[in-house]
């Protein structure tokens, strides 16, 4: 018996073959349908629309990864993954799930869709996620607003990748909004323009990372960036455990968290590239480095008092995924699994009521740390979560999970599927009745035609059934053949053989 991932494999050729005509035919339609008076409405952008999208406090972003070449050779795996252009901006996702039915004879692919705010093929740059995920957010944090990003997926699909590249690029767009004649760590300002708390969540359990990321008593006006690490030097100490307050207005704070001020895009860069090297990691199936505990990064303007969060949430396993793990990995994935359940449960209050109760909170650290970001409290709040997908078929559960987790985030969140029957990849086995099931007719009827009907001269039973006949040896065989030992010995191999082709 085979998994799911093995018959994908095994049938490689035929589910590629059938995914790629998919696709040709998703192309022509979506010529067919764009006529020249629709290309003129993609090119304008509509007011309203922008106005509509703008005004969501949630958008959810679904990124594809492109998939390796060790994937594709050494485990045999495949692009099970479409993004559908669009215009002006790609919203649909294809998900290609390759299966079998009950019988594991038939296959079928269950083309599902999902809709999104807007979804990244493999080609898109860092830049082009930044331009329409992270710089809207960044925008509302200079005004004074809450801004909040997510990043979310399965182990090994590029989370921590794009968010290192959405922090470099946040980074830039922070300190080109300081003003001129002051310095960005302080200078003739009183407070600094920019400090930054780097804060990570295994299970419960709340650490701070800063101080090994940093010069010991660093505050938040120290300008001076932090030193490269001298080789040879030794390891940093264990980043220290910090207490999560609840404060009366329902939010929750660290205790004695380090806070501290760069002075340019660069040093604040270093900082983040440092915290995220004393992240919790193991190796996975799925990713050599993966991240085990969610990092939190609180960036707050001191001039606006705006704020940004960037969440680089912990790499999601399936319990049949770690079953080979040790009791200490099975508990640190069910802990991160259920601390991205209490989360998906504030955004679930969060677009069906507006409003998230103080008690759902109460479900995970993460969720408590973030209840800032829930709160309004008379600022303009805006979210962003972006979905990063794995293309490859093995993930194809995976996958699944969080692209409907984003869907369901999603303002014009849509889902359909189709399944497709390939009946024709496949060649037609016809069905042969197994001799254990034949009737004393069909015996009878067998030894009069097999090998030309040498064999038609037997005598048998007239109750001599299929039952009968499979038990029969072949010293037997030889007994009903007059004892011509080499016709009994090629009776008893055609007997053999038949069953073999019955399977």
């Amino acid at each position: 018996m085979f998994d799911k991932n093995t018959l994908r494999a095994m049938h490689k050729a035929m589910f590629m073959r059938a995914i790629c005509q998919r696709r040709e035919q998703q192309q022509q339609q979506q010529q067919q349908q764009l006529t020249p008076f629709a290309e003129l409405l993609a090119d304008e952008p509509p007011a309203a629309n922008n106005n509509n999208q703008n005004s969501a406090i949630l958008r959810a972003y679904v990124r594809k990864r492109p998939i390796s070449e060790k994937e594709e050779q050494i485990r045999g795996d495949y692009d099970a993954l479409t993004v559908v252009p669009g215009r002006p901006c790609a919203t649909d996702v294809i998900l290609h799930n390759c299966a079998f039915q009950a019988d594991l004879i038939t296959p079928f692919i269950l083309h599902s869709t999902f809709r999104f705010d807007s979804c990244f093929g493999e080609e898109v740059t860092n830049q082009e996620v930044y331009e329409t995920s992270a710089k809207p957010l960044v925008q509302t944090a200079l005004s004074g607003g809450m801004s909040t990003m997510f990043m979310f997926g399965q182990t090994g699909s590029g989370k921590t990748h794009t968010m290192t590249a959405m922090e470099q690029l946040a980074a830039q767009d922070l300190f080109a909004g300081a003003p001129d004649g002051s310095s960005a760590a302080g200078g003739t300002t009183e407070e600094p323009w920019v400090t930054v708390q780097f804060i990570e969540l295994r299970g419960n359990r709340c650490f701070d990372l800063l101080p090994s990321a940093a010069l010991p008593g660093r505050a938040a006006s120290s300008a001076a960036p932090p030193p490269p690490p001298r080789k040879g030097a030794p390891k940093p100490q264990a980043p220290p455990e910090l207490r999560l307050r609840e404060l009366r207005d329902g939010s929750y704070v660290a205790d004695a968290a380090l806070s501290l001020a760069p002075g340019t895009p660069e040093e604040l860069c270093t900082l983040l590239r440092r915290a995220h090297a004393c992240r919790a990691t193991s190796s996975t199936d799925a990713n050599d480095t993966s991240s085990r505990s969610h990092a939190v990064c609180t960036l707050r303007l001191g001039r606006s008092r705006g704020q940004l969060l960037l969440v680089d949430c912990a790499g999601t396993e399936r319990r049949k995924d770690s079953m080979y793990h040790s009791k200490e990995r099975q508990q640190e994935g069910a802990e991160i699994n259920a601390s991205l359940h209490a989360l998906k449960e504030c955004f679930r209050y969060l677009t069906t009521q507006h409003n998230v109760p103080s008690h759902v909170f109460r479900g995970s650290a993460l969720t408590k740390i973030l209840a800032e970001s829930f709160f309004p409290r008379g600022k303009e709040v805006r979210m962003a979560v972006v979905c990063t997908a794995s293309p490859c078929a093995s993930d194809t559960e995976h996958t699944l999970s969080t692209l409907r987790t984003g869907m369901s985030l999603c303002t014009k969140g849509l889902e359909s599927e189709e399944k497709q029957l390939l009946l024709d990849a496949m060649e037609k086995k016809q069905r042969v009745l197994h001799p254990k099931t034949w009737t004393p007719e069909m015996v009878r009827t067998w030894f009069d035609d097999v090998s030309g009907g040498d064999f038609r001269d037997i005598v048998l039973p007239s109750n001599f059934t299929g039952q009968m006949l499979v038990r029969v040896t072949e010293t037997r065989c030889v007994q009903l053949c007059r004892d011509e030992q080499r016709r009994g010995r090629t009776l008893f191999h055609l007997l053999h053989a038949e069953m073999q082709r019955a399977g």
